[in-house]
């Protein structure tokens, strides 16, 4: 494997800001009917999804890493935001709201991520199931649990429009 210049904390940043804007065009003009239907009766939907990144958000980054960068070798912890999401239902709520408020979060926290130094991105928390961790890692696995969860919206809708597709052009493409 040839080897890959690093992404800077900044350029993270810049992708946590744009989800909620990608999102936006890919879901703009889709109906409720969409947004809230399960390809599995114990799947999430697409709003389930944009809860679980508001959660996340809070939950598996900010709080970690702010645990990482002001106390000395932490045991980090937090809820489980996927397990939250499972257990509600969020079929009812509103994805322009969904939206602005996941925006409105991303400016604030994209802010810290770019001020963040590079002695900070260093500093190390214990998981307990899992081993340490460096405030680093948390910048740059939320930037790829973002394309994670923009890859699972996309799944979901392709298995929404699969079966409007005729025989003839589902034969033609990879079935989702």
């Amino acid at each position: 494997m040839t080897a890959r210049p690093p992404i800077s904390p900044a350029v993270i940043a810049q992708m946590i800001r744009a989800t909620p804007r990608t999102l936006h065009h890919m879901l703009a003009g889709l109906d409720d009917a969409v947004l809230s239907w399960r390809p599995e009766p114990d799947g999430w939907c697409i709003k389930d999804a944009l809860v679980h990144l508001l959660k996340a958000d809070q939950n598996a980054f900010v709080l970690r890493i702010q645990a990482i960068i002001n106390e000395d070798y932490p045991t980090l912890g937090g809820q489980n935001s996927a397990h939250i999401t499972a257990a509600h239902r969020y079929d009812e709520s509103d994805l322009r709201e969904l939206l602005d408020e996941l925006a409105h979060q991303r400016e604030e926290y994209a802010a810290i991520v770019e001020n963040l130094t590079s002695e900070q991105l260093a500093r190390k928390g214990f998981y307990p199931s899992h081993g340490d961790f460096t405030a680093a890692d948390f910048v740059y696995e939320w930037g790829y649990h973002d394309y994670e969860h923009i890859k699972q919206i996309a799944t979901i809708l392709r298995l929404y429009i699969w079966p409007q597709m005729g025989e003839v052009m589902q034969k033609a493409v990879e079935r989702p």
